[in-house]
């Protein structure tokens, strides 16, 4: 899988975790409306949202060990395609 088909299908999956616009979630103590799908930056991926109490609009980090999940999902789906 090429880096920009991975970065896809990340996405895609965090999306499908509800890490897309329109959807609500806490992250780092507080509660954000998701106003755009994820994308990846230098840092990793990131989620914009509106937070909830001071109605701010911020770009949220998405946190790492959900990502990391999903990249080894991807790592063993290829070793099973390499077998």
């Amino acid at each position: 899988m090429t880096s920009n088909q991975e970065t896809i299908f990340v996405c895609s999956r965090l999306q499908h975790l509800g890490f897309a616009c329109g959807h609500r979630a806490k992250l780092y103590g507080e509660e954000f409306e998701f106003t755009s799908d994820p994308i990846l930056e230098e840092q990793g991926y990131c989620i914009e949202g509106l937070a909830r109490r001071s109605g701010d609009s911020r770009r949220v980090p998405i946190p790492l060990p959900v990502v990391r999940t999903i990249e080894h999902e991807i790592w063993v789906t290829e070793q099973e395609r390499a077998a």
